[in-house]
């Protein structure tokens, strides 16, 4: 997989990975990335974001979170959803449309979700 795929397309994420991959191969003297040197420097951009990530995670609701959980868990149907988190599925419009407004969220298919940013959902 090269830094491309694994950034998901993301500019944001493609420099940070990008840079992350400079810097080890510098440190090692390397002069050509492996796949392994892209993984790695996918776990450790993840590592750095964590704390970015997990601030904004805390300003859902409990049951935001729960949805968010499950759509990163590929679970992408409102009902697989609700079965996943034992609650109504009369309850997840209200839930979905409040995340698709707020950008977290997309329908990308007739009765199909996911978070719009994929290293989020990672």
């Amino acid at each position: 997989m090269n830094s491309f795929e694994q950034s998901h397309g993301f500019s944001d994420y493609l420099q940070r990975l990008g840079l992350q991959i400079f810097l080890d191969c510098l440190e090692k003297d390397k002069k050509t990335v492996t796949e392994s040197d892209v993984q790695k420097a996918y776990s450790e951009m993840i590592i750095q974001l964590d704390p970015d990530f997990g601030n904004h995670f805390t300003t859902f609701s409990d049951l935001e979170k729960e949805i968010l959980i499950a759509l990163a868990n590929s679970i992408e149907s409102p009902s697989e959803i609700a079965s996943e988190i034992r609650k109504p599925a009369s309850t997840l419009p209200k839930i979905l449309t409040r995340l698709i407004n707020q950008d977290v969220v997309e329908r990308y298919r007739e009765g199909k979700y996911r978070i719009i940013d994929p290293i989020f959902a990672d």
